[in-house]
């Protein structure tokens, strides 16, 4: 496109000076052209600020120039101006703001010009003494993905059109986003605890989310309830698929469809005490889950060029039987069909970053808990008989080893800690933990103790909750995290108690309400 005097389109091309945004709203989310040459510098590498005014009909300004870049601002009140600019392998800017003459929104060259979005330069070029267009790309594909009906003209393609041409232009579009880039972030497990957790996050950071879920006759999506939109409205930036870690076909299938940015893969048969009854399963679903995950999105960036970051969650029940503090360099002794699986995917994520160079984080996460919990984890467990017990809808809690000790913090901290990872700009493993442990017994004394009960006279012991080989004292180190990645816990011990015992005491007064009414019998046990 080409802006001129002579044009005979030219009203439909605007003109654009130096600094004017070419597009902007409320939201700040500009999209500049502007010139980045400063005419109010003076510098040791030969710039030269000349300023002429002249009351003359007649004004020469003949600028010889060798390796310098100069601005010469000439302001004449009479209808003759002529400027004779010699550059070698230079850069002019010539600003010429005549009072009396009907190219007022002349500009006569190119010097140093920038497309910028949200601060980020995507885009520079300028002219050279032989009238050519000098253009660098620093993010085509940003341009082709963002910019409808883009369209790029090389150097060679363009010649100069003669001095009547004010501006020259190597794009077109008919319409430009005023919006960023939307990132899609791909996880799975989406509907247990860090998966609506971590869901809730991305959409205030403007993702666009998928999930995969397990095909049931129930109804497993309660945690995205609140955030859930229709998929028919257009703003639904959530998106639900059926899938499965046991399923290689499906995985690649919605990888290569979604084109995702961002994978979390946080599905796994979570519970330690399960994986010992169902120990096949939970290696198929936790250590070879990961590694199709893995492949098939390493499938995808070999065929289709792009860059996928990848999360792998792990678990502090890797470390087993190594004593505390337990950090990123601390050997594995898993204890558990569960942590011997999540060991094995820890390893492939490694292997897969090393071989073939892909972004993979390991994230090690100890502990973490809240109202979301599943209730047969012994915090929510704990949390759910209290508020149960308070309001006399149950008698007893019937628990193993009230001596294992472990880092228990809020998942909602945890999940932000995931994102963290994925933000760097190397790969990398880490430890996210609170650095402080508690037992059994002090989460009951806290739990019960925060609505006034004793738990000694409600808490009795069942062997059957015993595991065949148990662990005993789980304590973090997260200095790495806190110092590479900013992040640490904001929920304390104390507060993550109180906050699930008030959500589950408020969820048992509605329980107490339906069986009063005789919409719940009164012996149901959650």
């Amino acid at each position: 496109l080409c802006s001129s005097r002579s044009h005979n389109n030219s009203s439909s091309i605007p003109f654009i000076s130096s600094g004017i945004p070419l597009l902007s709203n409320s939201n700040n989310n500009n999209i500049n052209l502007s010139n980045s040459s400063n005419n109010n510098n003076n510098n040791n590498n030969n710039n030269n600020n000349n300023n002429n005014n002249n009351n003359n009909n007649n004004n020469n300004n003949n600028n010889n120039n060798n390796n310098n870049n100069n601005n010469n601002n000439n302001n004449n009140n009479n209808n003759n101006n002529n400027n004779n600019n010699n550059n070698n392998n230079n850069n002019n800017n010539n600003n010429n703001n005549n009072s009396n003459s009907s190219n007022s929104s002349n500009i006569n060259s190119l010097n140093n010009w920038v497309l910028s979005f949200k601060g980020q330069t995507y885009l520079t070029w300028g002219m050279s003494q032989t009238s050519s267009i000098l253009v660098s790309f620093r993010n085509q594909q940003f341009l082709e993905a963002h910019f409808s009906n883009l369209q790029f003209i090389s150097a060679s393609q363009l010649s100069f059109l003669g001095s009547d041409f004010s501006l020259l232009l190597i794009f077109s579009c008919s319409a430009m986003a005023s919006e960023a880039p939307v990132k899609k972030a791909f996880i799975t497990g989406i509907t247990g605890q860090d998966g609506s957790y971590l869901t809730e996050f991305l959409l205030s950071k403007g993702y666009e989310v998928h999930g995969i879920i397990r095909r049931s006759s129930n109804f497993n999506t309660q945690r995205l309830d609140h955030i859930y939109r229709d998929p028919h409205v257009s703003s639904a930036k959530l998106k639900l698929h059926y899938g499965d870690l046991s399923d290689a076909t499906a995985l690649r299938h919605w990888i290569d469809q979604i084109k995702p940015d961002e994978v979390f893969n946080l599905g796994a048969q979570s519970h330690v005490g399960v994986s010992f009854e169902n120990p096949e399963y939970t290696a198929d679903v936790v250590a070879t889950g990961a590694l199709r995950l893995l492949e098939a999105v390493r499938n995808h960036i070999e065929n289709s060029g792009r860059s996928v970051k990848y999360y792998q969650a792990g678990s502090s029940e890797m470390f087993g039987a190594t004593p505390p503090p337990q950090d990123e360099k601390t050997l594995f002794h898993p204890r558990s069909p569960y942590a011997v699986s999540k060991v094995a995917a820890h390893w492939y994520t490694v292997n897969y970053r090393e071989a073939y160079g892909m972004f993979t984080c390991n994230g090690i996460l100890f502990n973490h808990e809240s109202p979301r919990r599943g209730e047969n984890f012994v915090t929510r467990k704990i949390t759910r008989a209290v508020g149960r017990i308070k309001v006399g809808l149950q008698k007893k809690l019937y628990l193993g080893n009230l001596k294992a000790s472990r880092d228990w913090g809020f998942a909602g901290d945890y999940v932000k800690g995931m994102w963290l990872m994925l933000q760097q700009e190397q790969p990398d493993d880490y430890v996210l933990a609170t650095e402080e442990s508690f037992t059994v017994e002090q989460f009951l004394i806290a739990a019960f103790g925060y609505v006034d009960l004793d738990w000694k006279e409600y808490v009795e012991i069942d062997p059957r909750y015993f595991r065949p080989s148990e662990v005993d004292n789980l304590r973090g180190s997260s200095a790495k995290a806190r110092e590479k990645l900013g992040w640490k816990p904001e929920v304390d011990f104390k507060k993550l108690v109180a906050m699930m015992v008030d959500s589950d005491l408020d969820k048992a007064k509605r329980e107490q309400v339906l069986v009063e009414n005789g919409f719940l019998d009164s012996n149901f046990q959650p």
